[in-house]
């Protein structure tokens, strides 16, 4: 079952796509997309885009952190550190250059991956109960 840090996590993703212009984690392939979620660090801001605020960064590690409990309690909180590091910023850059548009890629749910998703889910839910038990 979501919760509440299932969303603060689907909100570290969508800002890190609205401040780089791009999603963090980029396959064709659904399984990997979910691996990459999985295990691999956030990739870092400024690589992407140079001349972001550095305290960003740090927020959407949070937001995103693999542990559930590790990150924000909740979406309002992920808000406050995200107007807080935004404005740690002398200016930010005027220009981006626009990411080229790629066509999307409708990747057909299989029984495999639609398994794969559920276990996703399950573990969510097991990490949200332990914490909720401490």
């Amino acid at each position: 079952m979501p919760t509440a840090q299932t969303d603060v996590y689907a909100l570290g993703a969508m800002s890190f796509e609205l401040l780089t212009g791009r999603a963090p984690f980029e396959t064709t392939d659904f399984i990997a997309l979910l691996f990459k979620h999985a295990s691999e660090p956030v990739p870092l801001l400024a690589e992407i885009r140079p001349g972001l605020p550095k305290g960003l960064q740090a927020v959407i590690e949070q937001a995103m952190a693999k542990d559930p409990r590790a990150r924000y309690k909740s979406s309002r909180e992920l808000a406050r550190d995200l107007a807080a590091g935004e404005q740690s910023a002398d200016e930010l850059p005027t220009y981006v250059e626009p990411t080229p548009v790629v066509e999307p890629t409708v990747i057909e749910p299989t029984p495999e991956v639609e398994g794969v998703a559920a276990e996703y889910v399950e573990v969510e839910r097991i990490a949200a109960a332990q914490a909720e038990a401490e």
